[in-house]
């Protein structure tokens, strides 16, 4: 009846991808909005993809072992 939730790995992929891209968009809108402001916008939103991706990546290569 109810919706399955796919491999847990993927899922994880799609959340890190969308974090990323994410981070992106808002660093684009930011040097779009107010180019003065950039490093204070940069410096607040990248350490959390970093942190994502990191954590991402980190899983991925524990499980290949």
């Amino acid at each position: 009846m109810g919706t399955k939730v796919g491999n847990p790995r993927d899922i994880q992929g799609l959340l890190a991808l969308i974090v990323i891209l994410g981070a992106f968009a808002i660093a684009a809108l930011a040097i779009w909005i107010q180019p003065t402001n950039v490093t204070s916008v940069l410096a607040s939103v990248l350490p959390l993809a970093a942190v994502v991706t990191g954590y991402y990546f980190g899983q991925k290569s524990q499980q290949n072992q």
